[in-house]
């Protein structure tokens, strides 16, 4: 009972932190958030690369940058989301458990294909979506 109202304080505190833009999202990468990943988002046809992470993150962004650029490889045959992790973090890890930041995780109608984690170069990412 403790630890669950724990949760929920510290699960509203992170709610209600509002981080500012930073400069590495882009029109081409979508930006969503827990809610609308849980939504439709993923019951597509297309796989679906979810990129996790946090402001803070410096891998994160790094990764992110990569993914600007997969994306204009890969144009339409891949989406791609960042979900920041920071504003719903406890829905996020109940859904996904995720230890660290950042994570990508693949999905095609609904199931997670693959998962990795920590900063990893946009070649190994490029490879791992022409498997599919």
């Amino acid at each position: 009972m403790i630890t669950e109202k724990f949760d929920m304080f510290i699960y509203k505190y992170l709610e209600e932190l509002k981080f500012p833009p930073y400069a590495h999202h882009s029109s081409n990468l979508l930006e969503g958030t827990f809610h609308e990943l849980t939504a439709s988002t993923l019951n597509t046809d297309i796989p679906v690369l979810v990129s996790f992470w946090a402001p803070w993150c410096k891998e994160c962004r790094q990764l992110n940058e990569s993914l600007k650029e997969i994306k204009s490889v890969v144009k339409d045959k891949v989406k791609i989301i960042t979900c920041n992790v920071e504003g719903s973090y406890f829905n996020t890890s109940r859904k996904y458990p995720i230890k660290s930041i950042p994570v990508l995780m693949l999905f095609k109608k609904k199931v997670k294909l693959r998962e990795i984690h920590g900063y990893v170069n946009k070649t190994v990412i490029l490879n791992m979506l022409k498997r599919l």
